[in-house]
């Protein structure tokens, strides 16, 4: 009952699709791992655990260590696509925006670095 009750609690409709990536747009793993990532996203607002746009979940890119996904700063958890997610360097640097202008949390970014030391 409990599960029930939360799983309905939100009105907002998911209009945008999770994998809204064009074929052959990212190399398959990185592709794989942006919808697994903005699907993260979803449950995580479905169930209510995310603090709106000031805070984030990040994933690093297959074989490339310096290389991570973040979400862009100020979309909203149930906004995010596999397209939404901006791929940056460790030091910030953006290398792909994503299909928004947005940018991203750098002090975010920041504390996530200091945690995966």
């Amino acid at each position: 009952m409990f599960i029930k009750e939360r799983l309905c609690w939100t009105d907002k409709p998911h209009k945008k699709p999770i994998n809204d990536l064009r074929e052959g747009e990212f190399e398959p793993e990185e592709a794989r791992l942006r919808c697994q990532l903005a699907s993260l996203y979803r449950l995580v607002d479905l169930f209510q655990w995310s603090q709106g746009i000031y805070n984030h979940m990040t994933v690093r890119v297959p074989g490339k260590t310096t290389e991570i996904l973040i979400n862009p700063f100020g979309l909203l958890y149930h906004e995010q696509t596999a397209r939404t997610l901006v791929k940056v360097d460790l030091d910030g640097k953006v290398l792909h925006p994503g299909s928004t202008k947005l940018g991203i949390n750098q002090v975010g970014l920041f504390k996530n670095q200091v945690a995966n030391l």
